[in-house]
């Protein structure tokens, strides 16, 4: 019978444990993943994980065999989860950000901290055909488990690199790209010309909206029409409505 873990100081925990934060993820060159169909999701795109614990008493998921898995307690993948309600599954999958060039359409993160809304739009970005996101400085890290548990898979799909903002805008003014701000005060979305190259869109927080920088910067600027009193919209909100716009009208990303 395999052996089971059942202390919260075993190794194997502790390491599962340093995948929560952006620190020991970096050390580790690794992230975390939770459940079966996030396991799967990893592996239908080529993603072998690192190292695998299941809970005790679980039967490993189809195509996996026990020897692949580390066994543990109830109480030791709780510690090694950071979900609130733990499915039993935990893994690593080896971090991948070495991206040498940018594959247009991108979606742009400029200052969006919220997990939930950076995953929700890199999932998002997969359905409307762009083909690449960049987190910038100031923008929640990618490989956190709340961003890649929002983004269902796409972090698996949609490759995600970091990037300072100041580099960013060298390759976009390189490569001639249109770059499109969602802003407070811009042109109306709807009545736009149409953009024949490639493009990047970028998103802001909703509280703050985009950098200095990329107002200052941007080639094309866009306000979403609103009706009654509402001054914003959610960031993730947004972005789905211009990025499934831009897909439709301009034909980018078509597969």
């Amino acid at each position: 019978m395999a052996q089971v873990i059942t202390s919260t100081s075993n190794e194997n925990i502790k390491y599962f444990m340093r995948l929560h934060t952006a620190k020991g993820r970096r050390e580790e060159n690794a992230y975390l993943i939770e459940g079966e169909k996030m396991l799967f999701e990893a592996v239908n795109a080529g993603k072998r994980p690192i190292r695998m614990l299941v809970e005790q008493g679980k039967t490993p998921p189809e195509g996996f065999s026990e020897n692949e898995f580390i066994f543990a307690s109830k109480e030791a993948i709780a510690k090694a989860s950071e979900a609130v309600t733990p499915q039993g599954i935990v893994a690593s999958v080896a971090l991948d950000e070495k991206i040498e060039e940018l594959i247009y359409p991108i979606v742009v993160l400029d200052g969006v901290q919220d997990p939930g809304n950076c995953g929700t739009i890199w999932r998002t970005c997969e359905a409307a055909g762009f083909k690449q996101i960049v987190f910038l400085n100031g923008s929640a890290d990618p490989f956190s488990p709340k961003v890649v548990r929002s983004s269902m898979g796409a972090v698996f799909r949609i490759p995600a690199v970091k990037m300072d903002i100041c580099e960013l805008f060298e390759k976009l003014e390189a490569d001639d790209c249109a770059v499109i701000a969602a802003l407070l005060g811009g042109e109306p979305f709807y009545e736009r010309e149409p953009i024949k190259k490639n493009l990047a869109l970028f998103i802001g927080s909703e509280a703050r909206g985009v950098s200095e920088i990329t107002r200052n910067r941007a080639t094309h600027k866009y306000m979403l029409p609103m009706a009654g009193k509402t001054e914003s919209l959610n960031a993730s909100v947004a972005a789905g409505i211009m990025m499934y716009d831009l897909f439709i009208k301009e034909g980018e990303g078509r597969g």
